[in-house]
């Protein structure tokens, strides 16, 4: 309530990953500045393989085990966690038409875009705590091909 009808001088500062986590009453009523967002952490070719390899598994279903039989880094999760999180976003706002915008262009809807937006914070958030890169990575890609099959 204090946020809908804020005192005279009163400033509050949200910094949210994403503004569609934001109720619409709370966005209607700020100045939204929208930053740059972070490079990839770990872009290379191991990164690209694993995105490619993750999409086909969420098309067919097919070839999770193939991604996580060897053990996994950490930074390379994160960097496919951030480019999967980049690519939500641009096809949201029909920017880019790589191959991974339009997928998720393809499958994306309004009941299952706080799902997906969810899965990836919560991702990185056990990434932080320290729990092992592919159980997460295979949690993480169970969860999204449960909502993109």
């Amino acid at each position: 309530k204090v946020l809908e009808e804020p005192k005279d001088r009163n400033l509050f500062v949200l910094l949210v990953p994403q503004r569609i986590n934001l109720l619409s009453t709370i966005q209607s009523r700020s100045f939204i500045l929208t930053l740059k967002w972070k490079a990839p952490i770990y872009e290379d070719e191991e990164v690209e393989r694993i995105t490619e390899q993750l999409v086909r598994f969420w098309k067919d279903g097919k070839g999770l085990f193939e991604i996580t039989q060897k053990k996994m880094d950490k930074e390379v999760i994160k960097s496919v966690i951030f480019i999967i999180q980049q690519s939500i976003f641009e096809s949201v706002l029909d920017n880019r038409a790589g191959s991974l915008e339009v997928f998720f262009r393809e499958r994306i809807t309004g009941e299952n875009l706080w799902k997906l937006t969810y899965t990836l914070e919560h991702s990185l958030y056990m990434l932080q705590c320290n729990v092992s890169p592919t159980a997460v990575f295979e949690w993480m890609a169970l969860n999204l091909y449960k909502w993109f099959a």
